[in-house]
This record gives C-alpha cells, structure tokens and sequence, in this order.
C-alpha cells in the first residue's frame, strides 16, 4: 500500500477517534498492522478507555502472524485487553455479559457471513451514535455489510451527512431494484429523493483509501413508520417508476 494512503488512513482513524472520544473500542481482524497499530495510539490518548482486540472473525480463520506478533510486543504500552478467541464465540459472551462498546473497527472478513455475526452482536453492544468503522470497504464482502447496515439498520455514512435528505422509502426500494434499469430523465429526479448513502454507496466507499465509518442512529430499534415495507418490495419496478412520475408531474 503507498505511503501516502497509508498516512491517510491513519490520520482517519485518529481524527475519529479524537472526535468520538470512545472509553470502549473492539477491533476484529489483523490484515492491516498499521491500522491496528493507529487505532491503539488514538485509544492511548483517551483517558480510561480500554481496546479488546479480536485477531479473527471464526475458528476456522487463521490470525494473521504479524497481528499476533504485534499485540505481544505492545501489549504493556497500550491499554489493550488481547482475546485469543475468534469473534463468532466471543462476541456472544460478551453480549450476554452486557458490555457496550462506543466504536469498532472491522478489518476485511473471509466472507458475508463472518462480517454478518460480528456485526449481529456488536450492533446490539453499540451505543446509539456509537460508530463502526469499516476497513477496506471497497471489498465485495464489506461493502455489502455496509449496504446491510444502512438499509436494513438506518446506519449513515457519516461523509454524506452535509445537506443530506431524508430518504423516503418507497425510493429506497428503487435502489434495491436497481437503477441501471431508470432511463436518464427520471434518474435524474430520482437524485432529488434518493438519500445520499445509497444513491453514492459506490463512489463515498472511495473515500480515505476505502476506509468509511457509520454512526448507528440515536433511535436504533424503534418503529418510527407505519409504512408497509412488504406491500413495497412486492411493487415490481415499474409501477415504482409509474408511481414516481406520476409524484413528480
């Protein structure tokens, strides 16, 4: 990685980090010793807080050596609590011991379904507008929990946060349809309604190396709709696209 992207993303992570000021921090993943070496010193600045570093996603994942290696030498110079077990099994205690986390860094996982069980149990342990920052979220597997945690979890991209709209969700089932299908014009009306964080998801993944944080919203787990999500994903994409012009005319 040069070294210019690598600066870029440490200065980040500790920009974040200064910001949020987060006394619980759990880090899953070790493919980027430099990120975990960043995210330690930003932690060591912060009086009383403590970081759980998780080397793996699932038993069956090997840690990487040089995370390994890493968390032994620091281990005295930094408030660092090291967990020699993959996250699928230590999340859940964790859980049910009720811990709660201000920010968590995810390093690439092996697969959706990894990603998936480390952000099950840390969503629940995450405070409201607590964040979690996600490493490498130009890779498929990231990316795709990045999409999962702002459609299905109300999440946001926090770099679109400035003059963002508020997404209405019939609009929301358009991205999901795709809208490669949408001629240019109504695309084009489809950007005044679509919010930012999924209309842009590709591009904004862009930012800081393919490093992106997301906050979880301050009313994480309420209702606040009446709306008929399931009358919605039945709609097929053209009545969508009816529906739309007929708003718009």
């Amino acid at each position: 990685m040069p070294a210019n992207s690598v600066n870029e993303q440490s200065q980040f992570i500790l920009n974040l980090v200064d910001k949020l000021q987060p006394r619980n921090v759990i880090h899953i993943g070790g493919e980027d010793i430099d990120l975990t070496e960043t995210l330690c010193e930003g932690v060591n600045l912060i009086e009383d807080a403590l970081l759980t570093l998780i080397p793996s996603y699932a038993a069956s994942e090997k840690p990487a050596p040089g995370l390994l290696k890493y968390c032994a030498k620091i281990n005295t110079d930094y408030p660092i609590e090291m967990v020699n077990i993959p996250a699928d099994k230590v999340l859940p205690d964790f859980y049910f011991q009720q811990q709660r986390i201000d920010l968590a860094l995810l390093q690439p996982a092996t697969n959706f379904e990894q990603a998936m069980v480390a952000f099950y149990y840390l969503d629940k342990m995450l405070a409201a507008h607590g964040a979690v920052i996600i490493s490498r979220a130009d890779l498929p597997v990231m990316k795709r929990l990045c999409r999962h945690m702002i459609w299905e979890h109300g999440y946001r991209l926090t770099a679109n946060e400035a003059g963002a709209k508020e997404k209405s969700p019939l609009f929301t089932q358009a991205m999901k349809f795709g809208l490669t299908k949408v001629p240019k014009a109504v695309k084009s009306k489809l950007n005044d309604w679509l919010h930012p964080d999924l209309l842009d998801m590709d591009s904004t993944l862009q930012i800081a190396g393919g490093i992106v944080y997301l906050l979880k919203p301050v009313d994480a787990g309420k209702n606040k709709s009446d709306v008929d999500y399931e009358a919605q994903m039945n709609m097929d994409f053209d009545a969508l696209l009816e529906t739309l012009m007929k708003e718009q005319s």
